[in-house]
């Protein structure tokens, strides 16, 4: 056999060796962290777009109550103007934080808020999932969380104390529905004499 012709094979099957070693690497399994990755960004494009039906089946079974609570005014009084995924950090090997970017208003404001919020995620037997969430930084009230700044209109426009003892006062006087004082018994006016 010739030299060029051993030379043809060893690059033949230099060429063969090549493309099956990144035929392998390209067909393996994403890692873990790759798949978290993966499912985080699509969650927060579902959430981005009001689909809390996908979002919900990626939440671990027994905090999916909890998860729809703290979510229910979405769709609702609280409009999500974005989110965005910001990125992770994987703790061990079955634990990791997802960081999500979410800029939102209250329909009755026209203030325009904004709330990063850290998920917590878990990998089971072959799936990552969420175990619980928490805003990090940013304005209160997207999370079902106390909201200063509702809660302060509200107590602008709860009554007074005074004005509490007052109803309450007039709460304990007779009704004006009371049989005794010549009203029909379910308060349509005066009642007629036979």
């Amino acid at each position: 056999m010739s030299h060029q012709g051993r030379a043809r094979r060893v690059e033949l099957f230099g060429g063969f060796l090549l493309a099956s070693s990144l035929g392998v690497v390209a067909c393996s399994p994403n890692s873990a962290t790759q798949v978290l990755t993966d499912t985080a960004w699509n969650m927060a494009e579902a959430e981005r777009f009001g689909r809390m039906d996908i979002v919900i089946d990626q939440v671990a079974p027994s905090k999916r109550d909890d998860f729809a609570a703290a979510h229910a005014q979405w769709g609702g009084n609280i409009r999500i103007v974005d989110l965005e995924y910001s990125g992770m950090r994987v703790l061990d090997p079955a634990h990791a934080d997802v960081m999500l970017n979410i800029a939102w208003q209250r329909l009755d404001e026209a203030s325009l808020r904004s709330t990063t919020v850290k998920q917590k995620w878990f990998h089971g037997e072959d799936h990552w999932v969420i175990t619980g969430e928490t805003r990090v930084s940013g304005d209160d009230g997207l999370l079902d969380e106390p909201d200063p700044k509702l809660d302060s209109k509200e107590a602008a426009a709860a009554p007074s104390k005074q004005e509490t003892k007052r109803r309450k006062s007039s709460q304990n006087e007779q009704s004006p529905t009371d049989p005794a004082l010549g009203m029909d018994t379910i308060g349509l006016g005066p009642r007629e004499k036979p």
